[in-house]
């Protein structure tokens, strides 16, 4: 039995134009592709402000939700744009 036969997960498109904020107790598996990686300020559940890079994850890494950071300025969360093609596979890091 393969792990993800027992772990629930969904399967994201996470293109360019698809941005996803790394917040949570989830977790995501780049299943293909390339990602990058950014830290933003976070302006709503679905709105983020500029992106300053912070490193590029591929075809097996692993992502952990974190929860924003709040500062003075802010909360500022990772934020995770891929390339043409990427898919996530998203799951909750809590069932292991």
């Amino acid at each position: 039995m393969s792990f993800w036969e027992i772990i629930p997960y969904v399967q994201i498109e996470a293109e360019g134009n698809k941005p996803l904020l790394l917040t949570g107790p989830k977790a995501w598996l780049v299943q293909e592709g390339k990602a990058d990686i950014f830290i933003t300020k976070v302006v709503s559940d679905d709105t983020t402000g500029s992106r300053n890079y912070l490193f590029s994850v591929e075809k097996g890494d692993v992502l952990l939700g974190i929860a924003p950071l709040a500062v003075n300025e802010g909360e500022f969360g990772l934020l995770a744009v891929g390339h043409t093609g990427t898919e996530l596979l998203e799951f909750n890091w809590h069932q292991f």
